[in-house]
């Protein structure tokens, strides 16, 4: 663990290299980077709030990963007025696409804002890579938007990858060979969750079912949760905050929701895919690209009838492809995008970011 009082002695104004010790909670206590305004992309952010910004040495502990020391310097200064510009997908309450906003904010440490397609400087969780091609080809700025782990829902047309910046991460290896990226990392940043949030404690009689947001209604979902007293029917056309609490607090989980899936393999809860209805053209592309990203033999997804069954059934107690949830956690920190904050002021002048879209 990264002793912050002897490096406070050395740095009374905070050191200019941001340490993370990670050890076997989560992430463990955060030392404060020179630059005040850039806090390890927010990774000093403890779930119950914003801490203290007038004492850049007050205590703050974090759930860790299970890994190595990572020693990090960032040299990037970024006004902390200054919202990131997201794209996320918001026609409907989803709390997928919801949790882009939350993690976006812990890790980059700033507001974010959404916006359209054509004016977002980050694309990030979702299917949406096709709005990230809109997004790029048909912008009139000289600014190149960043992806990061974001997936592609289908095949498509890999053109657009010019008109961005070099993706470092993407969710998955399908995702990778659809856009003929290479050397590139993989993860969701839904698997940083736990990290946003917080842990909760998990409670030995409750069944999480956590429906895609189109089948939260369906009589075949209320069906199942009715059959059983432990099934808790996790509503995901809530926020996300909401809806990963949820999932927190269940000894084990069914979904057919992929974020379903992603949050509980964060807190590191046993989970199975099941399926209703075909909620996309390809649904099954984005749960393969997702899993083979983290190493995770994902088996043929259940049928709802057979959910009962097999929710009789001990939970795994632990994930045996943890290793790679959190190489993915690790990389996810690791290959966030340089805000574009410098890059348009150096290229374009010293105009003013928009801030809606």
């Amino acid at each position: 663990m990264v002793d912050g009082s002897a490096i406070q002695q050395k740095y009374p104004e905070g050191p200019r290299v941001v340490l993370v010790c990670i050890g076997a909670a989560g992430f463990g206590r955060i030392a404060w980077g020179g630059l005040r305004s850039h806090r390890l992309h927010g990774l000093d952010r403890p779930s119950s709030g914003y801490r203290n910004r007038s004492d850049p040495w007050s205590s703050c502990c974090y759930p860790t990963l299970e890994s190595p020391e990572i020693v990090m310097e960032h040299s990037t200064s970024q006004p902390e007025g200054t919202p990131v510009k997201l794209f996320w997908w918001n026609k409907k309450t989803n709390f997928g696409d919801d949790l882009s906003r939350d993690v976006v904010s812990y890790v980059s440490g700033r507001d974010v804002v959404w916006a359209k397609p054509v004016r977002a400087e980050l694309f990030a969780v979702g299917s949406i890579m096709k709005m990230a091609s809109r997004g790029s080809l048909r912008r009139s700025s000289p600014i190149k938007p960043a992806i990061w782990g974001s997936g592609c829902m289908a095949p498509m047309d890999a053109e657009f990858v010019k008109a961005v910046q070099s993706p470092k991460i993407v969710r998955g290896p399908i995702t990778a060979a659809l856009l003929g990226l290479k050397d590139v990392e993989f993860g969701d940043p839904g698997l940083l969750a736990r990290h946003v949030y917080g842990m909760s404690a998990n409670q030995d009689d409750i069944i999480g079912i956590v429906p895609h947001h189109s089948e939260v209604d369906d009589v075949a979902i209320k069906t199942l949760v009715a059959s059983d007293p432990r099934f808790l029917l996790i509503d995901t056309r809530r926020p996300a905050k909401s809806v990963c609490a949820e999932i927190a607090s269940c000894a084990q989980v069914f979904s057919s929701s992929l974020h379903g899936l992603i949050v509980a393999d964060s807190f590191g809860i046993s989970n199975q895919w099941f399926v209703l209805n075909q909620i996309h053209k390809s649904p099954s592309l984005k749960f393969y690209d997702y899993a083979t990203g983290i190493e995770r033999a994902l088996p043929r997804p259940l049928a709802i009838d057979d959910v009962a069954e097999k929710a009789k059934h001990e939970p795994l107690a632990s994930l045996s492809y943890q290793d790679g949830i959190t190489k993915s956690q690790e990389k996810l920190v690791e290959c966030f995008p340089e805000t574009t904050y410098e890059t348009e002021h150096k290229n374009v002048g010293n105009q003013e970011p928009a801030r809606t879209a």
